[in-house]
């Protein structure tokens, strides 16, 4: 999430620091996530609770990457 970001990536980002204050871990996530599909699972998947630590966030960020349909 470099750039200009979207409201959506906003969010993300957002609830990425509140999580972990940790530049390194929040900008690892969003250079792995794109565009706004991804950044409302990873919500989704924030707000779900279904995980225990900034760890497996970061999991689900390069499973999202590795789903991702190559064009």
């Amino acid at each position: 999430m470099t750039g200009t970001l979207t409201e959506k990536q906003q969010r993300l980002k957002k609830s990425l620091y509140e999580i972990f204050n940790n530049e390194d871990f929040v900008v690892g996530i969003g250079s792995t996530i794109r565009g706004d599909d991804e950044a409302q699972e990873m919500l989704d998947f924030i707000e779900s609770n279904e995980w225990k630590d900034p760890y497996e966030l970061t999991v689900k960020a390069l499973l999202i990457d590795h789903n991702r349909k190559q064009d």
